[in-house]
């Protein structure tokens, strides 16, 4: 079951969207909260799977809230829900990590429980890709590679040249060239041949 938190300083609207989120096929843990201070009490000491928050509060108005919320939960999915039809504010909003931006005046179940769910998975793709890459990262840093053939072995056991295997596992792809000093040194060589 999913803890929400439903951030809301009108009790009619508060109400209004509760009735929308009861749902025996996706059942919830609703929290509520109707002021910012309220809110950023509740995200200490607890963690929820989604916010559905109104951004005009008692004791906050407009995007500072989102911010202030944004920052509380970085990880956490944030839904919108507003009065307000503009669109330049819903692009806005979308731009700077909103998860979905919802009017409460066209509002239905099934769409708020729709975007609740899809916020929540995108949010979890979102830490599993992250997570992905972080341990590729580490992989990649700690590369067992054989310093006289430049042979890197993978976990399977199989075996790869260097540059190969970088390549299949990063974004990174190999030019060839030969830097100063090592120019340096192969003209000397080349040069000693002749001699």
């Amino acid at each position: 079951m999913e803890k929400i938190l439903l951030i809301e300083g009108n009790q009619s609207q508060r109400e209004l969207i509760r009735g929308h989120l009861r749902s025996e096929l996706y059942p919830i843990i609703l929290t509520l909260a109707d002021s910012l201070q309220q809110t950023l009490s509740l995200l200490g000491k607890n963690e929820f799977g989604a916010i559905l928050m109104n951004e005009n509060l008692p004791d906050s108005y407009g995007f500072h809230s989102y911010r202030l919320v944004r920052d509380a939960v970085a990880n956490t999915p944030i839904i919108v829900l507003t009065n307000d039809n503009n669109k330049t504010n819903a692009i806005e909003s979308l731009e700077s990590g909103i998860q979905d931006f919802l009017l409460i005046s066209k509002l239905n179940s099934e769409t708020l429980i729709r975007s609740v769910r899809y916020a929540i998975e995108r949010q979890n793709l979102y830490n599993r890709l992250q997570s992905a890459r972080k341990e590729q990262s580490e992989y990649i840093r700690m590369l067992p590679v054989c310093p006289k053939c430049h042979i890197v072995k993978d976990d399977s056991g199989y075996k790869h040249n260097l540059e190969t295997f970088i390549e299949k596992n990063s974004n990174s792809n190999f030019t060839h060239g030969i830097c100063p000093d090592c120019l340096v040194q192969e003209q000397a060589k080349i040069q000693e041949m002749f001699n």
